[in-house]
Order: C-alpha cells, then sequence, then structure tokens
C-alpha cells in the first residue's frame, strides 16, 4: 500500500502547491473559522471510518468555499459553472509528482447538514479511486465506500445520486 500520509512534510508540500495552483485558476477559498470547525466535525467521521481506503489515495488537499464567491467564469470540466456545485475534485498532474487531488466543497453543502456533506465528499473521493466520471465502475466504488462507511459508523447514508 502507498501511504501517501507516511511523509506528512511531502503532503503537506502538495498540499501547499496544489492549493496555490486552483487559487490561480481563480477559485476563492473560505476562512471562515466558524465554516471549517463546522466541516471538520462533519468530514472527520469519513476519514476514521475509511482511513484504509483514503490513505493510499493521492489526496493533498481540501478546502472550503462560498458558491456565491467564485467568479461567474470558473466552470468545472464539463461546463458547470462553480457556483452552482456543492463539491469539485481537482486533478492537478505535476512533472514530478504525478497527479495530486484536492476536494472542495461548499459552504453550502455543509448547511444541508453532516449527512449530506459526508456523501459529498465520499463522492469525490469515489472520483480519485475511480476513472473520474459517473461510469457504472464509478457508482460501484461509491457504493463499496458508502457501504464501509455505514457500517464502521453506524451510519444510513445512500447512493441516490448521479444513477
Amino acid at each position: 500500500m502507498n501511504d501517501q500520509w507516511a511523509d506528512l512534510p511531502q503532503l503537506r508540500a502538495d498540499g501547499r502547491r496544489t492549493l496555490r495552483w486552483i487559487r490561480q485558476r481563480g477559485v476563492i477559498m473560505c476562512r471562515d473559522p466558524v465554516e471549517r470547525v463546522k466541516a471538520s466535525k462533519f468530514i472527520l467521521p469519513v476519514f476514521q471510518a475509511l482511513e484504509d481506503v483514503i490513505r493510499p489515495m493521492p489526496l493533498v488537499a481540501l478546502y472550503l468555499y462560498w458558491q456565491a464567491d467564485q467568479p461567474s467564469s470558473l466552470r468545472t470540466t464539463g461546463g458547470t459553472p462553480m457556483r452552482d456545485v456543492d463539491g469539485i475534485e481537482w486533478v492537478d498532474a505535476t512533472p514530478d509528482r504525478g497527479n495530486l487531488h484536492v476536494i472542495g466543497l461548499s459552504v453550502e453543502a455543509l448547511g444541508r447538514g453532516p449527512e449530506y456533506t459526508q456523501f459529498l465528499l465520499l463522492h469525490e473521493l469515489a472520483h480519485i479511486d475511480g476513472d473520474g466520471e459517473h461510469t457504472p465502475e464509478f457508482h460501484r466504488q461509491l457504493d463499496r465506500m458508502i457501504e464501509q462507511f455505514n457500517r464502521r459508523t453506524g451510519g444510513h447514508l445512500v447512493n441516490d445520486c448521479c444513477k
């Protein structure tokens, strides 16, 4: 198993690098400490329940954003305005470190509660672990992650999106 967390200084450096790259694309990040604490409470159970799945992933950072703060010209690879998406997974293809992934979650998504935020994070993680598209394999991976999360936490998340 490749453990991305084994070298924390490198993980932090990769995180800073990719967040800088994302800001250069126009993303405006939320630094509100109250929202960051709320996000931590919501997403920590996902990391605890799926540590064995997440540690090998090339996930180097997570950030929050307000949808309304995003420039109207900023769009996902599918063309959807960032102002309209609750979560996004970015891939920075680097020549020296390979593909580095970052997940952005909207503050508006946090407002929908912990279960929605946890599902959204699992959805974005499935993009990293799969081919990035909403294929049948993507949904199988997302279902496996949800099942593991529910089993380990007593949660009741379901994959009711994008099928």
